[in-house]
């Protein structure tokens, strides 16, 4: 009887299994160059959308590219708006997980100059970017209380306000920029770029220098995407971002 019920249990469990889908078995179908349906070149090149194609590679990464325009007087243009890796999440829809999410890029890193100068007083910062591009605003936080904003690159601030004026000399002084989008309608960068947190000697020096030697254009234009979904109508069409996307 034992063994009766031991077998109708192993036929239940069997019959009730079913066998998992692979998202991978369109891998093929799916990998190549889709580029966006568009007219005009020109106008694409200067509107909001200005996307010329995505690549989905056989690797999982994908590019996206901006779209390219000859015409005078040139303009500075960044080739790549995003990249980063997809996903087959169902047989039509695919996930877009940018680089930012999982790698920290170049643009974050920065140069710190520690100085002695000026008046005893204040504390002064001079921030240096790669380029005259540069849309954010600067916020300055001292010991996760006192907060300055501003979108001067030379600055001098009264230490009794903003520093702690106990032993010991050092305060955390925490550095970031901010995305100034203010009359642009649609944005697909990111916002608040945390640079640094840092623990600083204020007594021995109180000049201080920041470079940010690979904060440009196309690091601050760079465009986040956390889980962003691709509808594929076909083996030929995919729809992203209300737009339609043929295969080359």
């Amino acid at each position: 009887m034992k063994n009766i019920i031991q077998l109708l249990i192993l036929i239940i469990t069997i019959s009730s299994c079913k066998p998992a889908i692979s998202t991978n078995k369109d891998i093929d179908s799916i990998i190549g160059s889709y580029k966006l349906k568009s007219g005009n070149k020109i106008y694409q090149a200067l509107s909001e959308k200005n996307y010329d194609k995505i690549v989905l590679n056989v690797d999982s990464t994908y590019l996206l590219y901006h779209a390219q325009a000859n015409f005078s007087p040139a303009i500075e243009q960044c080739d790549l708006a995003s990249k980063g890796k997809w996903l087959q999440i169902s047989k039509n829809v695919i996930s877009l997980v940018s680089e930012d999410n999982y790698l920290k890029q170049d643009g974050f890193k920065y140069e710190l100059k520690e100085e002695k100068r000026y008046s005893q007083d204040s504390i002064y910062f001079n921030v240096e970017f790669p380029t005259e591009y540069r849309p954010v605003d600067l916020t300055f936080t001292f010991n996760n209380s006192k907060r300055y904003n501003t979108d001067k690159l030379h600055i001098s601030l009264p230490k009794k306000k903003y520093l702690q004026s106990y032993s010991p000399s050092e305060n955390l002084i925490d550095f970031s920029l901010n995305a100034n989008i203010s009359g642009t309608k649609t944005y697909e960068g990111r916002i608040l770029f945390d640079i640094f947190s840092e623990k600083i000697d204020t007594y021995q020096n109180n000049y201080f220098t920041i470079k940010l030697p690979y904060f440009d254009e196309c690091f601050f234009e760079f465009e986040h995407y956390d889980h962003s979904l691709i509808y594929r109508k076909n083996k030929n069409t995919i729809f992203w971002k209300g737009l339609e996307w043929v295969k080359e």
